[in-house]
């Protein structure tokens, strides 16, 4: 797939990465201390993706996780969103 992926998993709660693309996480966490407090390790969390033209926000259990702003003019701002689990145990997310 190529487009934005939204990481899960712990070290990677909230990271905007865009893999086929440019290869890298584009955008960190908005408050990673707020995160913490609120993601649960191996259990059910809620992620909120908003996306609207050069924008996208995701949100992890109510708590704003990063609010990306694609300034490169050559990305398309259309396709899909993906979600990437990282290893260990088992992720459960509730999508709104």
């Amino acid at each position: 797939m190529t487009g934005y992926q939204v990481d899960v998993g712990i070290g990677w709660w909230g990271k905007l990465y865009d893999e086929h693309r440019r290869n890298k996480v584009i955008s960190e966490f908005t408050d990673e201390k707020a995160l913490t407090t609120v993601t649960k390790d191996w259990d059910w969390n809620e992620y909120k993706v908003i996306a609207n033209a050069e924008n996208i926000k995701t949100y992890i259990n109510g708590v704003l996780a990063h609010d990306f702003y694609e300034y490169n003019g050559n990305i398309p701002l259309d396709g899909r969103i993906g979600l990437q689990r990282h290893a260990g145990g088992t992720s459960m997310l509730y999508l709104t």
